[in-house]
């Protein structure tokens, strides 16, 4: 019996080794059939924050490289992407990775209910970083054109076939490739009352709308960075300086979505569509007790036409007001905008811009103003006329505090309606999933917002302690490129661009639409966002008015994008063989047959 257990353990074991042998060579002496384009590269740039996004980079970055691109991807804080992308420096505008700047962005925008593209894709140096929003330095002449034609265009039926074009005009060129549309979700303390009455993004944050609690803690996937509503475009900042400060008017909440006077009384047009006179409330304080005047509604707008403030909406606002000139006080309370063009969304997108007190900022050097304790929050902080005084920064816990203004010019209202009982409303940055649940569960924090797509784990919130509400999202989340890459944006590198630079253009919109097609969208929505959301096609959200709804996503088709590449120009070439794919089928047989051997030798010999 052991001479038959010794004979069938050798037995064992030359299998296993023959089995390990070929599972080891057999891929490699196997793989002249994989294919490469060696001159095709881009690093993908994915931010750190937002778990659901990191999934799908993985996803897109194995497709482009099942496609034959070397493709890098490197995650980053918000710190650096503002850094090289989002507010980059003049000199750093237009550069590759490479070249201190980056070749593409996994990114999400929150936008408008009403479709105004132009600061995201209208051409420019005013419109590009750091003074504009047109982040992949886009400039199509065609596109230009129909940008500025759309927003001088009031009325909306003559409006709409502009906006249809505009779209699918994007749909076609792929500066950005739309990934989903998502349904959002929030969760909270199911102490805090009235979240589900349309209290989101942009309306939002509104705690003096919300009741139930005195103390609310706002938990955010992303840090807030910035206070100075006119240096920052961060969604993540919003939710900290939107209770500091208050516009001349403001949407109500995106259930009825209409807008509402805040700082303004009323507001009217003239027949002309571009003299706009606003009234003033004369109840209005700043935090200090300054009262708000028809000066600091001027100072605020003319603030964001001076080029040195590098306010991200310079750009697009130089193009609406046109010089300092179109911006009037007619008395203590009276203003008038003289636009030199009409402006379609002129009282939803400029009015409800946040008000900024003259008789603080008019001291201190406009080139000063990121740095200034009015931004950072350090050493001093914000002063506005909103429902919230700035109360701190807490550096241990990363949370900026905010305590209730009893001088609110909108207080008796609020409180006669049962409303405005949070006395203090503190912003925190948690991390990750995982840790604010369990920050949530423990009563630590009060509101997730929806950064955390709290939808891809309902069934971890329980009653006792939680409740959600679900919406749909205003706003995309894309994979935008940097058009003025050589490749990617303008093509003068490609292949087909050396060979014929009238046709560099074509062959970067063959490489943009091929990325398109190795993004898995439907199985990104199915699986990463547990089916809680819409597959991405065009620049505008399900549910806006302007929405073209006759352009399906792009397929996910490996075959498709390989043919695009070639029409670039490029060329399937064939790795060069390594000494395992030369030589491999051979070591396979010889160390196959050498074990046979000797397995038969010792099989065969009868034991002494």
């Amino acid at each position: 019996m052991r001479k038959f257990s010794n004979r069938k353990a050798l037995i064992l074991v030359i299998i296993t080794l023959l089995v390990n042998v070929f599972s080891v060579v057999t891929p490699f002496a196997f793989a002249q059939g994989e294919t490469a384009y060696p001159t095709l590269k881009i690093t993908l740039v994915n931010p750190s924050t937002n778990p659901a996004r990191l999934m799908w980079g993985e996803v897109i970055q194995n497709n482009l490289k099942a496609v034959g691109i070397e493709c890098d991807r490197v995650i980053w804080d918000w710190d650096t992407i503002y850094d090289r992308i989002l507010e980059c420096p003049t000199e750093l505008v237009g550069k590759t990775y490479e070249q201190g700047g980056f070749d593409a962005l996994f990114v999400g925008y929150a936008i408008s209910l009403e479709m105004d593209l132009r600061p995201l894709f209208k051409g420019g140096a005013a419109y590009y970083p750091p003074t504009g929003q047109n982040y992949y330095i886009y400039n199509n002449s065609q596109l230009n054109a129909l940008l500025d034609q759309a927003m001088e265009t009031p009325e909306f039926e003559e409006r709409l076939p502009i906006q249809w074009e505009i779209q699918r005009i994007l749909y076609e060129e792929q500066p950005s490739c739309i990934i989903s549309y998502f349904t959002e979700c929030v969760a909270f303390d199911p102490a805090l009352k009235h979240i589900d009455e349309g209290y989101w993004y942009p309306a939002f944050p509104y705690p003096e709308m919300w009741s139930g609690l005195e103390t609310c803690i706002v938990s955010q996937t992303g840090p807030v960075l910035e206070l100075h509503p006119l240096v920052t475009t961060s969604y993540y900042d919003l939710a900290a300086y939107g209770v500091v400060f208050s516009g001349l008017n403001r949407k109500v909440n995106m259930v009825e979505a209409t807008m509402e006077p805040m700082v303004a009384e009323s507001w009217t047009v003239a027949d002309d569509k571009k003299t706009w006179t606003v009234k003033l409330r004369d109840d209005v304080f700043w935090h200090d007790g300054t009262k708000v005047t028809a000066d600091d509604v001027v100072f605020t707008y003319q603030s964001v036409l001076n080029p040195s403030v590098a306010c991200p909406a310079y750009g697009d606002y130089s193009t609406i007001f046109g010089s300092n000139d179109s911006i009037r006080k007619i008395d203590d309370y009276t203003v008038v905008f003289a636009l030199p063009k009409p402006y379609a969304l002129f009282a939803e997108v400029i009015l409800d811009d946040a008000i900024l007190p003259k008789h603080i900022l008019e001291k201190i050097p406009p080139e000063q103003w990121r740095t200034d304790p009015f931004n950072t929050g350090v050493g001093g902080g914000p002063v506005g006329c909103g429902p919230y005084k700035y109360a701190g920064y807490d550096e241990a816990t990363r949370t900026f505090k905010f305590t209730k203004n009893n001088n609110y010019f909108k207080k008796a209202e609020l409180e006669g309606k049962g409303l405005f009982t949070i006395k203090d409303y503190w912003v925190t940055f948690i991390e990750g999933f995982d840790p604010a649940l369990a920050a949530l569960k423990n009563g630590e924090v009060d509101y997730l917002d929806s950064q955390y797509h709290c939808e891809a784990h309902l069934a971890e919130f329980e009653e006792a302690w939680s409740k959600t509400v679900l919406y749909s999202s205003n706003g995309y989340q894309e994979l935008g490129f940097q058009m003025q890459h050589p490749v990617w944006g303008t093509g003068v590198e490609t292949p087909l661009g050396e060979s014929n630079p009238s046709r560099a253009a074509e062959a970067a919109r063959y490489l943009r639409q091929a990325v398109s097609h190795c993004i898995p969208r439907y199985q990104i929505v199915g699986e990463i966002l547990q089916g809680i959301g819409t597959p991405g096609s065009v620049h505008s959200f399900p549910g806006q008015a302007e929405r073209r709804e006759d352009l399906p996503p792009y397929s996910f088709n490996l075959t498709r994008a390989k043919e695009l590449i070639q029409m670039a120009g490029y060329s399937y070439q064939p790795p060069p063989p390594s000494f395992l794919e030369q030589y491999g089928i051979y070591l396979v047989f010889g160390v196959g047959l050498i074990i046979a051997v000797a397995g038969t030798y010792f099989l065969t010999k009868k034991p002494k």
